[in-house]
């Protein structure tokens, strides 16, 4: 019996060895490709020695590839390829005749094919983001001498596609240089959408790839170069507070020596904007003025003549100035003169300050007898610990029956 069950096991395992006959697990990249930088084969069975990473590649394929072939392991073979294949490449890749894996065994599999379809945009400048209303397009592409015809503008603002139109040769050429790109020229095309675009609004530029899916870049058009006063206000109506900072807030940088000849002016005197901590020569996309400004005073912001952002755009809403700033009194206030904590002279005549403003003139104030327990601390750690407990229920509240410990760890 044990003899028949060996004789039984052998032939399982050598049916098994025959019908696991040695092949292709993975190949790629397979069907419609963009990119290809890369080919790849994983094989079920050890197909060289290990180490020999030189061998001969177990592939012959149809297209004009070029590249460099190695093995990665005993098992996967790659070919990296110096440059993306061109558009509509058409390739087929077949186990090359009498393949055999390192233990002599047949390969054999199906072949494999990839093709990288009608030409498409690889890449972009700019790629994404917010764009100028007469953007300038550089695109490269997978192949040579796309053509313009081939692109549209679809913006958010007109119902209509805008045409693609190619830039001026000296324009180009200053792009390409810029970018240095002029190696690739053959393969970049550099447009502008028809029309200007309308601020704020939304872009995409669309390829055309006849059958094939378009190509599609989302953009966003800047806002128009606009500026809008800020101050704070007891309510949203009111007049701005006196002693809060004036602020002027730009929807572009604008240049430097722009935006600090903008003046404040009121109340007997002319105050110029604060100076930021940048670079020099750097833009600035606000400007701020420091407080105090005399109580019920209306002020005048002023800019220079021919505002304009760092591209030269002019103020979209330049008939608004010179801009009258309306100021209030200064509020009512009522708040104690230390913050965040008193210290209290111990003693009969013991007093806590308190600072009062606009309120009324006959102010009942009533003493307030205030119960508690005294405590001596004379460590320094101690000291802290209860200087971090003060810090901590500053401006809130202790609940009642809470923080009595006579010495708290500071809080985490």
């Amino acid at each position: 019996m044990k003899t028949l069950a060996r004789a039984a096991l052998t032939v399982a395992l050598f049916i098994h060895a025959v019908g696991a006959a040695a092949g292709v697990v993975t190949f790629s990249p397979q069907g419609e490709v963009k990119e290809v930088s890369q080919i790849r084969a994983t094989f079920s069975s050890s197909m060289i020695a290990l180490g020999n990473s030189a061998a001969p590649a177990p592939f012959a394929w149809s297209c004009g590839l070029r590249g460099k072939g190695h093995w990665v392991d005993d098992k996967t073979w790659a070919l990296d390829l110096p440059e993306t294949p061109p558009a509509n490449t058409d390739c087929r890749f077949t186990l090359k005749p009498g393949l055999k894996d390192q233990r002599g065994d047949p390969v054999s599999g199906p072949a494999f094919r990839f093709f990288t379809g009608p030409a498409v945009i690889s890449q972009s400048w700019p790629d994404n983001g917010r764009i100028e209303e007469d953007q300038a397009f550089v695109l490269r592409f997978n192949a040579p001498d796309a053509q313009p015809s081939s692109l549209h503008c679809q913006s958010s603002s007109l119902p209509e596609r805008i045409p693609a139109r190619p830039l001026s040769a000296p324009d180009r050429a200053a792009l390409l240089k810029h970018l240095k790109l002029e190696k690739d020229a053959a393969r970049i095309l550099t447009v502008r959408c028809g029309q200007r675009l309308a601020p704020d609004s939304k872009l995409s530029l669309i390829h055309l790839r006849g059958a094939g899916k378009p190509d599609k870049l989302d953009f966003q058009v800047r806002p128009a170069f606009s500026a809008a006063m800020r101050c704070q206000r007891e309510n949203a109506k009111g007049p701005c507070i006196p002693f809060k900072a004036i602020e002027l807030n730009f929807s572009s940088p604008v240049p430097e020596k722009l935006a600090m000849a903008v003046r404040l002016s009121g109340g007997g005197a002319e105050r110029a904007p604060l100076a930021q901590e940048r670079g020099k020569g750097e833009p600035v996309d606000s400007i701020r003025f420091a407080p105090p400004f005399p109580p019920l005073e209306t002020l005048t912001l002023t800019l220079p003549k021919d505002f304009r952002d760092e591209i030269g755009r002019p103020l979209l809403n330049a008939g608004r100035f010179p801009l009258a700033i309306k100021l209030g009194d200064y509020p009512p206030l009522a708040k104690f003169a230390a913050a965040p904590f008193g210290i209290i002279e111990s003693g009969a005549d013991a007093a806590l300050p308190i600072t009062l403003r606009g309120v009324e003139p006959n102010l009942g104030i009533k003493a307030v007898q205030l119960g508690g327990q005294s405590l001596r601390l004379s460590r320094d750690a101690d000291i802290m610990s209860w200087l971090a407990k003060v810090q901590r229920y500053h401006e809130s509240y202790l609940p009642a029956g809470k923080g009595r410990d006579s010495n708290p760890r500071p809080p985490a």
